[in-house]
């Protein structure tokens, strides 16, 4: 049958198993047999954010199709005790796949999911949303999601310039020397 594909970019190419590879695409049961030497895992919900992701020590980016698919990322044990980093669109949907995801992955950092980067940039109308028990986003997070979700307002990622993101990225980076 046609599995999942789980795309890996290694952002750090000295943990990568081929030399100098950067970008690898896996069926879902050959990528819960590999291991990788990261200490950090980014995942973006659009492809085209995870392409454009900068360099960053020890860290390897996953993309497995975007939304909800990151369900196929929940029984894949070596990656269980990696920090995660988890970039989604800011509206009530990005939300409500944050919550899903940390429910797999506790130790989930959101990135670029908070009123900064909301106010920086121009939102558009989103999709509208039903109110869920969202237990595993942050007090801030939960507050931004409600507003998000009331208000009807989604800012894509894509919206996101590249100079404020890797800015963004560096300075979480800089200021969790655990990652590295």
């Amino acid at each position: 049958y046609s599995e999942p594909i789980i795309r890996v970019r290694y952002l750090d190419t000295s943990i990568s198993p081929i030399e100098n590879a950067t970008d690898i695409s896996l069926t879902l049961s050959e990528f819960k047999n590999i291991e990788s030497h990261c200490n950090n895992i980014f995942v973006a919900e659009n492809v085209m954010n995870f392409l454009t992701l900068p360099f960053l020590p020890k860290t390897i980016a996953i993309w497995s199709g975007g939304g909800c698919s990151v369900s196929y990322l929940k029984d894949i044990n070596w990656i269980k005790t990696k920090q995660f980093l988890y970039w989604g669109d800011l509206d009530a949907q990005g939300f409500q796949i944050l919550n899903q995801f940390r429910t797999y992955f506790q130790n989930t950092v959101a990135v670029m999911m908070d009123e900064e980067t909301l106010s920086s940039f121009k939102s558009a109308e989103g999709t509208p949303a039903t109110n869920q028990n969202l237990q595993r986003l942050t007090e801030n997070e939960l507050k931004l999601y409600n507003h998000l979700r009331q208000s009807n307002i989604r800012l894509e990622q894509e919206k996101i310039t590249q100079t404020f993101a890797e800015g963004r990225i560096k300075k979480l980076f800089q200021e969790h020397p655990s990652y590295v």
